[in-house]
C-alpha cells in the first residue's frame, strides 16, 4: 500500500492539525528527505478541511516549483484563498506575486480560485459515505486541476475506491489514468475495459474516448463499432462527438446509418451580427445533396450551437461553399463570426475577406482591414498581406482606429483565454 492510500484509509478520522504537521515534515525533510508529492497531497486536503495555512503552503510549492513546475498563476490563486483565519503572510506574497503578472494573469488566477468552494463542497460532502456523486466530482477535479491543484496520483487512488460503486464517470476518468499513464502505471487493457464499462452504461465522453482509441488502432474490423459510439454520445449532446462524426461524414468516411437522423431545428437566419442560431436550407442545390454532407451539416450545427468553434467554422465552410445546402454567404458570415470571436485565426481571415467583396455582409473596408489585422495577430500568415492592400484603401486616421478596435479585440480575447 502507497503513502497515498494510506492516507485516504485514515482520512475519515484524519484531524487537520495532524496532516498539515506531516505535510510541513514531508516537505522540509525533517526526519529524512523531503517528499513534495505526498506533501502536497497532505497540504491540499488540509486546505479542503479549512486550513488556511495549507493554503498558503500550496502557493509557495507552486511558486518555487516544489514538486511540479513552477506556476505563479497557481501561486496567486492559493495565496488569494490562504487571506484571514491566521495567516497574515499571505497578502504580502500576493502582492509580490501580482506585482510580476498582467491583469489578464491575475483575473484568470482569480477565476480559478473561485472555483475552490466547489472543491470544498464536494469534500465536504464526500466524507458521508452515502455521497457518492460528491466523491466522483471530488475526483474529477482532483484530475482536472478545476478549483484544486492538478494531482493524478491523488485523484487516482481517490476513484479507485469508487469502483465497487460502478459509477461510469469514476470508470471513465481511471481508464483515461491507465491509459495515459498518469496517477497509475500504464496500463491500455485496464483502460480499455474501464472506458468499455463507462461507454456500455451511456456515458458520452467515455464513449467518445473509446471510439477514438478504436480510431487509433490499425485495421479495420472495429470501426463500425466506433461509428455507434460516436453516435450514442453525439445523440446525449456530445460536442466533440458530434464535430467529429460531422467531419467524418464530410470526408465521406462515416456510413449512413439510416437508424440515426441528426436533428436540427430550423430558425430564422440572422445577419452577421446577430445571435440567432441561424436555420439549415430546406432544399440544397445539386452542389450540396451528397448525403454526407447533408448529414455532416447536421451534425456541424448541433455542435456550432454549443459553441464549438471548430464546428462554427467548418460550419462556415460549408455555406459558402454550398455543401449540404445552398450556397449562403449570409450564413457563412455568421458563423465565421461566431469562430472568429473566440480566436479562430482563419475564421477571422475568411470574415475579412467577406466584408472586403461584400459577400453576405455590406462591403466595409474598415471591418476588412479590422478582421485581417486581428487574424494576422492570431498567426493567419495570409492575413498579413491582405490587411495591407486594404489599408490602400482607407485614410489614416480611419486606419487608426480600425487597428485600435483590433488591438481592444485581442486584449480581450488574451484577457479570456488566460
Amino acid at each position: 500500500m502507497n503513502s497515498v492510500e494510506k492516507l485516504l484509509d485514515h482520512l475519515p478520522k484524519a484531524d487537520v492539525e495532524d496532516l498539515y504537521a506531516e505535510a510541513m515534515a514531508l516537505r522540509t525533510g525533517n526526519g529524512g528527505l523531503a517528499n513534495f508529492a505526498l506533501a502536497h497531497s497532505l497540504f491540499c486536503i488540509a486546505a479542503l478541511m479549512g486550513k488556511y495555512s495549507a493554503r498558503y503552503q500550496l502557493g509557495l510549492m507552486n511558486l518555487r516549483g516544489e514538486g511540479r513546475p513552477k506556476d505563479k498563476l497557481r501561486a496567486l490563486m492559493w495565496f488569494k484563498l490562504a487571506q484571514g483565519r491566521g495567516e497574515p503572510r499571505a497578502a504580502g506574497n500576493l502582492k509580490m506575486v501580482a506585482a510580476d503578472l498582467n491583469r489578464a494573469d491575475i483575473r484568470q488566477a482569480y477565476q480559478m480560485a473561485a472555483k475552490f468552494p466547489e472543491a470544498e463542497e464536494a469534500f465536504r460532502r464526500s466524507r458521508r459515505d452515502d455521497d457518492i456523486e460528491a466523491k466522483v466530482l471530488l475526483g474529477e477535479m482532483l484530475m482536472q486541476g478545476r478549483g484544486v491543484d492538478r494531482d493524478p496520483q491523488l485523484a487516482t487512488a481517490w476513484l479507485m475506491r469508487l469502483l465497487p460503486y460502478r459509477h461510469a464517470a469514476a470508470q471513465w476518468q481511471l481508464g483515461l489514468s491507465y491509459l495515459n499513464g498518469e496517477g497509475a502505471e500504464k496500463n491500455p487493457e485496464e483502460g480499455r475495459r474501464l472506458l468499455k464499462q463507462a461507454a456500455d452504461q451511456g456515458h458520452a465522453g467515455a464513449q467518445y474516448d473509446l471510439a477514438d482509441l478504436i480510431f487509433k488502432q490499425k485495421g479495420w474490423a472495429e470501426r463500425p463499432q466506433a461509428y455507434v459510439l460516436l453516435e450514442a454520445a453525439a445523440a446525449q449532446g456530445h460536442a466533440l462527438s458530434q464535430y467529429r462524426l460531422a467531419m467524418l461524414h464530410k470526408e465521406g468516411e462515416a456510413p449512413l446509418s439510416e437508424s440515426v437522423t441528426p436533428t436540427v431545428v430550423s430558425r430564422v437566419a440572422p445577419s452577421a451580427t446577430s445571435t440567432a442560431t441561424p436555420a439549415i436550407s430546406p432544399r440544397p442545390t445539386k452542389r450540396g445533396t451528397a448525403p454526407h454532407s447533408i448529414r455532416a451539416l447536421a451534425y456541424l450545427t448541433q455542435a456550432a450551437q454549443q459553441s464549438h468553434t471548430e464546428a462554427q467554422f467548418e460550419l462556415g465552410q460549408m455555406y459558402a461553399q454550398g455543401l449540404g445546402t445552398q450556397q449562403d454567404f449570409e450564413q457563412a458570415a455568421h458563423w465565421y463570426l461566431e469562430a472568429a470571436q473566440a480566436g479562430h485565426a482563419k475564421a477571422q481571415f475568411n470574415l475579412g475577406f467577406l466584408y472586403a467583396h461584400g459577400q453576405g455582409v455590406e462591403q466595409d473596408y474598415v471591418k476588412a482591414f479590422e478582421w485581417y489585422r486581428i487574424s494576422d495577430a492570431c498567426g493567419y500568415q495570409l492575413a498579413k498581406e491582405h490587411a495591407e492592400l486594404i489599408a490602400k484603401k482607407l485614410a489614416l486616421d480611419v486606419k487608426e482606429i480600425a487597428q485600435w478596435r483590433a488591438d481592444s479585440f485581442m486584449f480581450r480575447l488574451n484577457s479570456e483565454d488566460r
